[in-house]
């Protein structure tokens, strides 16, 4: 369950010692993540904003989902969200009760998993964002994120349905796609927003 014992300053201040590098994106979300119940997990971020990733936060309300989403768009040329961003939001939208947290187990943008440096592939602050917020469910997307979580879980065969995830003492509901959500039709994208919604809703 989400986590309501931070507060959002404390939960800056240590996400900051955990990746100090400005150009890090740990995450996306709309106002606060320890709200999130839904986690959608890649490998590591393909592209970056001009701007740095704190210039969307406040310590009063969190992540500024809208003002990112815009400079995301004018930076691509675009008028909304396309690619893989516009995957997630179209992933993202079906949960309106359930906030929704993207984030990279590598907080590192380069345009492929193969561009990270051996120090870039630390993953304490995506560990630190699973412990601390507790998600219901967890989508995993990518061979390098899904390999990741097999190491991580003990769970073996992702397909087409979710299954149990246990971490010490936590439990949740984890569903993996071998392919990344770049390289998935729009209509995957449905089929997969559907089965978690039927998870959320029934």
């Amino acid at each position: 369950m989400p986590n309501t014992n931070l507060s959002l300053r404390q939960f800056r201040e240590r996400v900051q010692q955990l990746v100090p590098d400005p150009k890090a994106r740990p995450f996306v979300c709309n106002e606060s993540p320890l709200n999130c119940e839904l986690f959608i997990v890649g490998f590591n971020p393909p592209a970056q904003t001009d701007s740095p990733f704190w210039s969307y936060w406040s310590d009063a309300s969190g992540f500024n989902k809208p003002y990112f989403l815009r400079d995301n768009s004018v930076k691509q040329g675009l008028m909304q969200p396309r690619g893989l961003r516009g995957r997630i939001e179209q992933l993202t939208e079906g949960f309106p009760l359930f906030p929704c947290l993207d984030t990279p187990i590598c907080s590192t943008p380069t345009r492929t998993a193969r561009g990270l440096a051996p120090n870039d592939l630390r993953t304490e602050l995506f560990r630190y964002l699973l412990d601390t917020i507790r998600p219901t469910v967890v989508y995993v997307h990518g061979k390098e994120a899904v390999e990741y979580f097999r190491t991580l879980t003990g769970v073996d065969g992702f397909d087409s349905r979710l299954r149990l995830g246990t971490i010490g003492d936590y439990q949740f509901a984890l569903r993996g796609t071998l392919n990344s959500l770049s390289r998935m039709s729009y209509e995957e994208v449905r089929k997969v927003r559907d089965e978690i919604q039927e998870f959320f809703y029934t």
